[in-house]
């Protein structure tokens, strides 16, 4: 087993939303690895600095919104490691 923590960037609106009912993955055409739910691992800093991207958009965009960080443990058994020369193949 492999247990990190990660960090999830996002408003304090969908923080609510996303405590209450769970993630709900992003679908965006932009997203760097397709489909899912993304996380900074072990950097809190990096996902703030992301949800206050998201609020400034937003604002630019006339909705008023406060930035918010979601901390979860995440079990990463089974994942691909792109930092690790094993997966390189598999690519």
């Amino acid at each position: 087993m492999k247990v990190v923590r990660g960090f999830h960037g996002t408003t304090m609106e969908r923080a609510g939303s996303i405590l209450s009912s769970g993630f709900e993955r992003s679908k965006n055409e932009w997203d760097w690895l397709g489909k899912g739910v993304y996380f900074f691992e072990a950097a809190p800093s990096l996902a703030r600095d992301w949800s206050e991207q998201i609020v400034k958009r937003l604002a630019e965009k006339g909705f008023a919104a406060k930035p918010a960080v979601i901390s979860a443990t995440l079990d990463l058994e089974g994942c691909i490691d792109l930092l690790d020369n094993e997966w390189v193949g598999a690519l």
